[in-house]
């Protein structure tokens, strides 16, 4: 048996709690809601999702919207004290959508 998260969220069309599994992330059987779930696993419930309530299916859609640096720059010195390079550290902001039907492929959901 492999092993899996469970990320829950609430289905757009009934508006109960569903939970998806997801095989990318640490996978240890952790169960998380959507707000709190590690970025890394929720890449994994992206495309068609199916409600286990109602059985209506539904679209997890995942898009960056902003790079933000945090943080300052640290310089990195050689051994005489000059400056030979530099990192910034950045926050990658994603927005989730979760939508009745795909934007790019209505015709696979059912009216």
């Amino acid at each position: 048996m492999g092993m899996f998260d469970t990320i829950n969220l609430i289905c757009p069309h009934c508006g109960s709690p569903t939970g998806i599994q997801t095989k990318s992330g640490i996978c240890q059987l952790n169960v998380w809601w959507l707000d709190d779930a590690p970025l890394n696993a929720v890449r994994g419930i992206q495309g068609q999702s199916e409600c286990k309530g109602c059985g209506q299916k539904f679209h997890v859609g995942l898009q960056t919207v902003a790079h933000a640096m945090v943080g300052g720059e640290t310089y990195k010195t050689n051994t005489a004290g000059d400056r030979v390079g530099y990192s910034r550290v950045y926050q990658t902001l994603t927005k989730i959508d979760i939508n009745q039907k795909a934007p790019e492929d209505d015709d696979d959901y059912p009216e």
